[in-house]
This record gives structure tokens, sequence and C-alpha cells, in this order.
């Protein structure tokens, strides 16, 4: 599940949203730090392919 201020709630099939562990855990760590969405990630949104 995601939470967009754009969008409100949305899932995200797991084959879409796919990151390594080690960026998984950095993009958290930034995330609890700073409070604001992470910018070791690229943050890309495309509506799902019917």
């Amino acid at each position: 599940m995601y939470e967009s201020p754009d969008t409100g709630l949305r899932d995200i099939p797991a084959g879409l949203a796919r990151v390594d562990t080690a960026t998984a855990r950095h993009a958290v760590i930034e995330y609890v730090t700073s409070g604001q969405r992470p910018t070791s990630v690229a943050w890309v949104h495309e509506e799902p392919r019917a």
C-alpha cells in the first residue's frame, strides 16, 4: 500500500515496486530521519497496465 498526497492510498503490485534490500534499508533510514520521501530512490508514477 502506498499513500500519496496527490492520489491517496494506492495498491502497488510487488512486481512493480522492487528495489534490493540495501536500497530499501537506506530509503527507510532516510525516511525515518527526515520524515520526507527518500531521495535515494527514483520515484516514478505509472498507471497499472490492464
